[in-house]
């Protein structure tokens, strides 16, 4: 009891009861009183009330003993009921009302069924009659007032007691499911405290238990409360504010700094505005932000959206994570930026504000005269000046993007001289000449136009909320192994690193999968060919025929070899697992598809799918079988296919490239049939 009493001044009322009232001792426990205190708004008010009552009862029973036997009883009940009411003290009054003047029948029959029934029939609202016929389990599982279950209050006794009109009538009109009303009956302490429902639309309310937006709160709650004190935030909050909180702190880093400006923009901003300007500063901004950074953004964000202050401040489009990093910009950069021609000027900018404060020019030719790294590449290049007089805004493209770390780390590879090769090209903006010049001796195969026209075309679509794209940009080839996860190709030290070089074959292509402007996972797609059967190697051996000797058999006509092209799809890699990963790898299928019905060709889908293939409904069409796949020629000598067991190789190590060889994989069952077709 001395324990309680620490824990919750309000206690002591309550002991006092228990402990020096033989009237009531007995009527309830110790852990009733713990949890009645915590939840009543007046305790003293409530421990009055229910000392008058104890007396009033005990008084009619010395005038009328058998009549009035079971008053124990129904103290019992009106002490539950108290609780579940939370003390609201408008609600005592007329309770006591109804105590003191109802006659013993019409007591009993009042306080009989669920709290929330009680709670409806002394506050006279109607509605709760069709709440618990629609809401059984929620309204049931409060309390059995006889029982040892102690009933607190919750949000159904709030909706009654206030008189929340429109929240009343989502309920009776099942406008809110029944896992709504469970969640907001678990959290009507985050309800009470931090919103007023009443004013929210019963689509929002079903939304916040949906997504359980007052987790939020459990993790950051005090930052949160914190912060909101500090710039003059009150509650309630809206279902925007909710929702903007939620955004903001999905991703931990630079949470603090991200709130700091929505609490301050909602002390400038009307709140609807507020919420839209810093969800989408929060969606697209994944850099660290300072002391300036936060009033940068503040200032610029005081004035307009994203898309309008990007229009003040630079003359060219960008992308939505560029324009974010811009919102940062301090005020003596902002003529620097709009003389920036590129998006990607506009990023060197912001990366390197100290040696662009005498403007871009000036900042770009320090940048290529001095930087490290720069510097180290053109070295071990070893090209002549004249190529970047010639190719001059093409090179400051390749180093201002940030390739030199690439180039850097990879000239220490096995494969040095041929990457020199790549790296001109890419230097040049001619990468993709490079990549596509011998396209139908790498596939052994002919390429028809169309096939080419839609094979050299990046698609980029959103697929079940993730961007899924292909990249043949040197950055996404070199990152193949490090985003977003390290593999054997990593460029610095991957153990088959020397295979990375091969993915600027033409025939490959990676697909990467985007979801809120990151990468998360990541897959091969080659364009490359199948076959009918397996070719015997002597199958087209010529050899003399023994004329001398009399043919008498009848030559059985075996079955013409028929090659048809396909697209192949590799294993995805990503650190995402679970339900995730089957929606992430489900995405990559349909694009490796689409993308084949485009050309005109077949699909193999690679056997590391089965989890996935298995457990959707359009995974029924594929089969998995062994199929005949060719393993393509590659300029760069060495592949590694995580399919086909290893390297393959035409240095005479490893496995041999321009070969067939068969792989379990995923294939609709007239793949070659439909593909010879189209051809």
């Amino acid at each position: 009891m001395i324990t309680l009493i620490m824990q919750n001044k309000n206690n002591d009322v309550y002991l006092n009861l228990l402990c020096c009232d033989p009237n009531m001792n007995g009527l309830f426990t110790v852990h009733q009183i713990m949890q009645m205190s915590e939840g009543l708004e007046n305790p003293e008010s409530v421990a009055s009330y229910l000392q008058k009552w104890n007396q009033y009862f005990i008084q009619e029973e010395s005038c009328e003993k058998d009549r009035y036997a079971n008053h124990r009883q129904r103290m019992k009940r009106l002490i539950n009921l108290t609780a579940y009411s939370g003390g609201e003290p408008r609600f005592l009054k007329k309770l006591d009302r109804v105590v003191m003047t109802a006659t013993d029948t019409e007591l009993d029959d009042i306080l009989s069924g669920s709290p929330l029934q009680i709670l409806g029939r002394i506050c006279r609202c109607n509605e709760v009659d069709k709440i618990t016929a629609d809401f059984p389990k929620e309204t049931s599982t409060s309390v059995t007032l006889d029982g040892d279950v102690f009933c607190v209050r919750d949000f159904l006794a709030d909706a009654v007691l206030k008189r929340q009109k429109a929240v009343l009538r989502y309920l009776a009109g099942r406008d809110l499911t029944e896992n709504t009303v469970s969640y907001l009956c678990t959290e009507h302490c985050k309800v009470s405290r931090l919103v007023y429902l009443n004013a929210w639309s019963a689509k929002d309310i079903n939304t916040l238990a949906e997504k359980d937006l007052f987790s939020v709160f459990d993790e950051y709650g005090n930052t949160i409360l914190d912060l909101a004190k500090k710039f003059g935030k009150n509650t309630p909050y809206t279902f925007q504010e909710i929702q903007t909180l939620q955004r903001i702190c999905a991703t931990p880093e630079g949470f603090f700094q991200k709130l700091t400006i929505f609490f301050i923009l909602l002390s400038r901003l009307r709140s609807e505005e507020a919420c839209r300007r810093i969800s989408q500063f929060a969606k697209y901004s994944k850099q660290a932000l300072d002391d300036a950074d936060v009033s940068n953004v503040v200032r610029h964000l005081k004035q307009g959206d994203i898309p309008t202050m990007v229009k003040r401040i630079v003359s060219v489009p960008v992308t939505s994570e560029t324009a974010a990093k811009i919102m940062t910009t301090s005020n003596n950069l902002e003529s620097v930026l709009q003389t920036a021609k590129t998006e990607t000027e506009i990023l060197f900018v912001l990366e390197n504000p100290a040696l662009c404060i005498t403007g871009l020019k000036e900042g770009m030719k320090q940048f290529l005269n001095q930087d490290e790294t720069v510097l180290e590449v053109k070295k071990q290049l070893d090209l002549p000046d004249e190529f970047y007089r010639i190719n001059k805004d093409t090179v400051w493209k390749f180093f201002l993007s940030g390739n030199g770390k690439y180039v850097r780390a990879y000239m220490h590879s096995s494969v040095r001289e041929a990457f020199k090769v790549v790296v001109k090209a890419a230097m040049c903006d001619c990468l993709d000449e490079l990549r596509y010049t011998d396209l139908d001796k790498e596939c052994c195969m002919t390429i028809r136009d169309r096939m080419y026209d839609h094979w050299v075309h990046n698609n980029a679509v959103t697929i079940s909320g993730y961007k899924v794209y292909e990249d043949t940009s040197f950055q996404g080839i070199m990152n193949l192994g490090a985003v977003p996860t390290r593999t054997c190709m990593n460029y610095v030290d991957g153990l088959y690193r020397q295979c990375l070089l091969a993915y600027f074959d033409g025939n490959k292509k990676i697909i990467y999968v985007k979801k809120n402007g990151t990468i998360i996972a990541r897959a091969v797609i080659r364009l490359t060919k199948t076959a009918n059967r397996m070719k015997e190697r002597d199958e087209d051996r010529l050899t003399f025929t023994d004329v001398a000797v009399k043919q008498t058999q009848t030559s059985v006509q075996s079955t013409p070899f028929v090659e048809t092209p396909i697209i192949f799809l590799e294993r995805c890699y990503s650190g995402i697992q679970g339900k995730k990963r089957i929606e992430i790898e489900s995405a990559i299928i349909r694009f490796a598809m689409e993308k084949a019905e485009e050309l005109g060709c077949g699909y193999l889908v690679s056997g590391e799918y089965e989890t996935t293939i298995a457990g959707s409904t359009w995974g029924k069409t594929l089969i998995k079988a062994k199929n005949p796949v060719f393993i393509t020629k590659s300029k760069a000598g060495e592949q590694y296919l995580d399919s086909f067991g290893g390297v393959y190789s035409n240095k005479g190590s490893g496995w041999h490239e321009n070969t067939y060889v068969n792989a379990k994989c995923f294939g609709v069952r007239d793949v070659i049939g439909n593909a010879a077709n189209k051809q």
